[in-house]
């Protein structure tokens, strides 16, 4: 008896409700390999009714629906309660960028060093912070958010650990590289949790908290550390932090949960083979995504995660002119600071309190736009 396979191309470059269910089996000696597109996470989706499809007649099937949803179909409470561990922990990636700076005084005192070497610390941060996402992102797509998440959170909390115990310059610097490289996480790929959660005709008003989130972040970070370094001590500038990222990477364990579809169809299929299920002629039907993908973490998929950013940013024209507006926004934000700090015009708990209204206005802008979103959507 001749077997027969028939293998189907992996559809790459689709986005998750682009994938379609493929309605041709595999099928061998003994078993009979049933592929599921994203489909089969939808709540309408029957899976008696797709093995009829595909002519394949069984007495009885153990369906997981229930357990594995796709996110676009979960409540609006479960996507809240999802939410809530990146939204937290993109404000604390945010407010660390921004705290740094005000130990700048007692720090180059206690190492007798200049502000410029002093300011290396932010440049470690922000290289950290520049390319870590790009080999995490590739990753977390293919392997999962959830452990992504929690990962970055634990070398968030070590970092910051780090800078807060440090004794020496040179520990200052590479526990500035480590934080970086956990904070780029929760900066950058909450955006795409929420593209995950919502589809892009519902992704207004998720997308413009996030961004006030960062912002947020980014305000209090000098404002509250102003005061502290002031009041505690420069220390207290990351032990407020460390406390603040722990319990968010606690949030992040209990309450997040995954959210890219991929992941969550290979562990329906995972779940649906660890039932056996028999066709009528005694074959063995095991279940498998209808897309194939590689699950091994390869060297050339890092490079493409490195590159294709950098080529972007080099060689198409859009997004090589508007690079320098954010950074342009945020020196804008900071420069006032530093310009009445090096006057000697004001102690740095005043001064940090002059970026309050500058903040209100980026604050009000944003809230600006929530019911424009939610006008549109009604």
């Amino acid at each position: 008896m001749a077997v027969v396979i028939q293998e189907h191309p992996p559809l790459e470059g689709k986005a998750p409700e682009a994938v379609s269910q493929a309605s041709v089996s595999t099928e061998t000696l003994n078993e009979i390999r049933v592929p599921l597109g994203l489909e089969a996470l939808e709540p309408s989706f029957s899976l008696a009714d797709h093995l009829r499809s595909v002519d394949l007649d069984i007495s009885f099937i153990h369906d997981v629906a229930d357990i594995y949803l796709s996110p676009f179909s979960w409540s609006a409470q479960k996507k809240t309660i999802t939410l809530l561990g990146p939204f937290m922990a993109s404000t604390l990636a945010a407010y660390a960028a921004g705290a740094y700076a005000l130990a700048s005084e007692p720090l180059r005192n206690k190492w007798d060093i200049s502000d410029t070497l002093f300011n290396i610390g932010i440049t470690f941060f922000v290289v950290g912070f520049a390319f870590a996402p790009m080999v995490l992102a590739p990753i977390s797509e293919t392997h999962g958010r959830y452990w992504t998440f929690v990962g970055s959170g634990v070398v968030f909390f070590l970092g910051t650990l780090g800078c807060a115990l440090t004794e020496n310059y040179v520990g200052m610097m590479v526990s500035r590289l480590i934080t970086g490289n956990g904070a780029a996480v929760f900066a950058t790929l909450t955006g795409g949790v929420v593209s995950d959660l919502y589809r892009k005709e519902d992704r207004n008003t998720p997308m413009a908290l996030y961004s006030m989130t960062i912002m947020v972040g980014a305000s209090l970070g000098p404002l509250i550390s102003g005061s502290v370094v002031d009041l505690l001590g420069w220390r207290w500038i990351f032990f407020i932090q460390l406390i603040t990222i722990g319990i968010t990477t606690v949030v992040l364990f209990f309450l997040f949960q995954e959210t890219r579809s991929n992941v969550l169809l290979r562990r329906k299929c995972f779940m649906l083979n660890g039932t056996p299920t028999k066709s009528t002629t005694g074959a063995m039907i095991t279940f498998a995504p209808a897309t194939k993908e590689c699950l091994d973490i390869e060297i050339s998929m890092l490079w493409r995660g490195f590159a294709f950013p950098l080529r972007l940013l080099l060689k198409e024209p859009i997004v090589f002119s508007k690079a320098p507006f954010p950074f342009a926004a945020r020196h804008a934000m900071k420069i006032n600071l530093f310009l009445n700090r090096s006057e000697n015009v004001l102690n740095t708990t005043v001064s940090s309190a002059l970026r309050l209204s500058k903040n209100a206005g980026i604050e009000t802008a944003d809230s600006a736009s929530l019911p424009r979103n939610l006008a549109s959507r009604s």
